[in-house]
This record gives C-alpha cells, structure tokens and sequence, in this order.
C-alpha cells in the first residue's frame, strides 16, 4: 500500500471487511451481526460519497 496512489489503494482497505466476514465464517462459523451489516454500509457508502463530492469540486 505504500507504494501505490493513496486514491486509488484506499478503496482496497474496505476489501478487508468482505475477507474479514469470510474467514470469520470459515473459521467460528459465525456471521456478522445485522448491525455491522448496517455499520458497513454506512462506512463503504460515505466513502463512495466523499469521493464522488470531492471529484465534483475539483
């Protein structure tokens, strides 16, 4: 991650959240609560926004 675009690199850091819910499915066999579905919505859907807002103003 240091070595790439930090615009293009830091859409990868919200991958961790699908391989996060996959392994603690294949390990403990467990699925996320309704809330962190709900929480990880909010956080991918900001980040989505600010980047398409802050396109706009440039």
């Amino acid at each position: 991650m240091t070595l790439g675009e930090a615009s293009l690199m830091g859409p990868l850091d919200y991958v961790r959240i699908l391989f996060a819910t996959a392994l603690g499915y294949m390990l403990f066999s467990e699925w996320p609560q309704p809330g962190t579905y709900v929480g990880s919505a909010l956080i991918i859907g900001t980040a989505i926004y600010i980047t398409l807002h802050g396109r706009r103003r440039a």
